[in-house]
């Protein structure tokens, strides 16, 4: 299939004097995309002197808002296009640097939000042989409110009034005011003790056509040789710094590659990045960043233990460093050293290094339904043995450890599915299957039960009809991707912007570049057929169910993946109080005592000899199922039961969110059921989910697809533990340690603004 070529026509004006940077194609939710903005801001910054290390301090709220939120950046050696850029860091606009009739102005528009004093204080310390001052340049915001599409500015006069003045041993007190029309007016007073009085007056007045209307008054006091000089310093010390920094939990170059493709702000209390500091996620300074690779592009840095502490610094060597990584069974690392010198005093050293692994990962879909529905399922995280493959007969496991097997259902890397049943090795893959291929299966069955031998052949033949998902991809800033159209047809694009595609679940991957791939909601698939011709005679039926010799309700939970197996009775048998159910087909063997649950409903067989009693409904929320039963002679009844699944994650999103939309969730890598609510995406109202992976060490992974303004989530378990993470950035945020039962609701409130 061909991508389509559309023509565009863009008409771009720019109404003021000066470039201005702006996103040409991008989204009215897009917190950059200010290009229409009526509202500018400007900040005279002629004043400013750069130093070795500067603080830059911007004042912002969204407009409505009654407080000023505070952005910091560490400069070194800035210049105007150091500046522009760390203002841009901020994410609410594009910023601007130009000179206007000999000032220079830092500028943005803005019509969302609103900007206060713009800070810059210089952190080089005082010389101790000299009398130093240290500056601090604060300029408050000229404020231009535009109406239409072209801006006439009316003339204005600026007068400038300079006095000098010359004393004896006095004390003069000068007072410099300047007054904008900014919302806010600053008044700076300074005084310096000097000697012999002598004052001369100079004002000089020009008329320019600007947008606005300044009045400065600059008063200068010279002081003649004298004896006593009073040097005033002020030093502000603020309450943290900001970092645009790379992160990997990898390596450290892997974070210094990330600087260069998506550096995120993190914040200290110290100038300067170096082993011993201390990185926290917030601006509060109140949460400490989680265990990491960091890198600001130059040097990178590893955190361990929890502490936010900056450990092991290295430079940055992305261009000089060459790995081999081969993979055996055993997990050790052999490193080999190579020296050869030459007859000359040359020595040529060369580092090979070979990393083992003990194990093998791979990403797959899971249902306990049927392979194709595990071929539509969002992936998880399953292990092998090294060396392995996906194939029949391959045990998987949850953990990389290799002590869990993998529970029992079906499994799917998206082009094949298999089956673990709870009859074989623990966690081993079986009757692999093509997803949406066509089969045919044939089962011939002798059966000998209660003296009567009957012969029973089923012959079934299944269409399988594929799933479709719409999936949005975007080049960061550029990705190559290839899919299967819902009709099966193979198609690929390189994206450098975005796309929107429909194809079958689970088949768009990415072939080469960078950039992002976001399943969302069902899209229409090709019609498909699906014909079942059955044929039976038997003389028993099989019900699948999970046992436990403590209880009902943890018979109901561990259904289907937990101590299930298939229980047998006579033909023509329901599962109901009376019932007796056997462990084998000749119906010889009675099941032994205990709790028996098929996920609705749980018995007991207390009487013995296998005989069902006291019918209990499992937990409640309603999903539909349907049972299938055959009885002798051809005949089928169906008969059609609910089944209750508990709510166990809600998501309130009711009160004061916006600022961010949570693109998808997982347990421990598998996708929850909606039980209430709408599917992700999602920015407001309220969601419920059923999730399986219940425990006392479960991992909520939470994925942020869109963010205009910082928030909170706070996750409450079902023990009553609470945990908190700041929201500041796109991508995934997880919740480790968690509770989760089937008897208290684990409750995700999402809010904007910090915790």
């Amino acid at each position: 299939m061909s991508l389509s070529v559309v023509s565009i026509t863009l008409n771009i004006r720019n109404n003021r004097t000066y470039p201005q940077r702006i996103n040409v194609l991008g989204s009215p939710v897009n917190p950059l995309d200010t290009a229409n903005a009526l509202t500018e801001y400007r900040w005279d910054i002629t004043a400013f002197t750069p130093s070795s290390s500067d603080t830059l301090t911007l004042e912002y709220k969204p407009l409505g808002a009654s407080v000023f939120s505070t952005y910091t950046y560490l400069l070194s050696n800035p210049n105007s296009e150091a500046l522009v850029a760390a203002l841009n860091g901020l994410g609410i606009g594009y910023f601007n640097y130009y000179t206007e009739l000999g000032q220079n102005y830092l500028s943005t528009n803005n019509d969302d939000y609103v900007f206060g004093n713009l800070t810059i204080n210089s952190n080089v310390p005082v010389t101790p042989t000299t009398s130093t001052t240290t500056t601090t340049t604060t300029a408050a915001p000229t404020t231009t409110s535009t109406t239409t599409t072209t801006t006439t500015a009316a003339p204005t006069t600026t007068s400038t009034t300079t006095t000098t003045t010359t004393a004896a041993p006095t004390t003069t007190s000068t007072t410099s005011t300047t007054t904008t029309a900014a919302p806010t007016t600053t008044s700076t007073t300074s005084t310096t003790t000097t000697a012999a009085p002598t004052t001369t007056s100079t004002t000089s007045t020009t008329t320019t056509a600007a947008p606005t209307t300044t009045s400065t008054t600059s008063t200068t006091t010279t002081a003649a040789p004298t004896t006593t000089t009073s040097t005033t310093t002020t030093t502000t010390t603020l309450s943290a710094y900001t970092y645009a920094l790379g992160v990997d939990s990898i390596s450290g170059n892997g974070a210094c590659l990330d600087f260069t493709i998506a550096p995120i702000n993190y914040y200290s209390s110290s100038i300067g990045l170096n082993n011993g500091v201390v990185l926290y996620q917030d601006f509060a300074l109140s949460v400490v960043v989680p265990d990491n690779y960091y890198s600001d592009g130059v040097q990178n840095w590893l955190i361990t233990g929890g502490n936010g502490i900056l450990t092991l610094e290295t430079l940055c060597s992305l261009t000089t460093s060459t790995t081999t990584t081969t993979t055996t069974a055993a997990p050790t690392t052999t490193s080999t050293t190579t020296t050869t010198t030459t007859a000359a005093p040359t020595t040529t050293s060369t580092t090979t290094t070979t990393t083992t692994a003990a194990f093998v990962s791979f990403s797959l879909g899971y249902s306990v339904v049927d392979g194709n529905t595990a071929c539509a399922t969002g992936a998880g995280t399953y292990y092998a043995s090294s060396g392995s493959t996906l194939q029949n007969g391959t045990i998987i496991y949850t953990d990389s450890a290799l002590t869990t097997p993998a529970p029992v259902g079906y499994y799917s890397d998206g082009l094949n599915w298999w089956f673990i049943s709870g009859g074989g090795l623990a966690g081993e893959l079986s009757s692999e299957t093509l997803c949406g291929s066509t089969t045919t299966s044939t089962t011939t069955t002798t059966t000998t039960a209660a003296s009567t031998t009957t012969t029973s052949t089923t012959s079934t033949t299944t269409t399988a009809t594929p799933t479709c998902n719409n999936y949005n991809i975007e080049g960061a800033p550029s990705i190559d991707v290839q899919w299967l159209e819902c009709d099966g047809t193979p198609n690929s694009a390189t994206v450098t912007t975005a796309i929107l595609v429909c194809a079958q679940t689970g088949s768009v991957s990415q072939t080469g570049g960078a950039g992002n791939i976001t399943q969302l909601g069902s899209c229409t698939s090709p019609t498909t057929t699906s014909t079942t011709t059955t044929t039976t005679t038997a003389a028993f039926e099989t019900f699948t169910l999970a046992y436990s010799n403590i209880d009902g309700a943890t018979a109901c939970s561990d259904y289907p993946t937990l101590n299930t197996s298939n229980y047998y009775a006579t033909s023509g048998s329901l599962l109901q109080t009376g019932t007796i159910i056997y462990t084998d087909t000749a119906l010889t063997n009675p099941a032994a005592n205990g709790f028996y649950s098929n996920g609705v409903n749980y018995w007991n067989t207390g009487a013995g000899s296998g005989n069902l009693q006291n019918q209990t409904s499992c937990n409640p929320t309603t999903t539909s199922t349907t049972t299938t039963t055959t009885t002798v002679a051809t005949t089928t009844s169906t008969t059609s039961t609910t089944t209750t699944l508990f709510q166990n994650l809600f998501f309130d999103l009711t009160t004061g969110v916006g600022g961010y939309t949570i693109g998808s969730i997982d347990v421990n890598g598998i996708t929850p059921t909606l039980t209430s609510g709408t599917n992700v995406p999602f920015n407001t109202d309220s969601h419920g989910f059923n999730t399986t992976q219940v425990g006392t060490n479960e991992t909520l992974n939470i994925f942020v697809s869109a963010l205009s303004l910082n928030g909170c989530i706070t996750v409450t378990d079902s023990a009553s533990n609470v945990f908190q993470q700041n929201i500041n950035a796109t991508g995934t945020y997880s919740f480790a340690g968690l509770t989760i039962d089937n008897i208290t609701t684990v409750n995700v409130l999402c809010a904007d603004n910090v915790c």
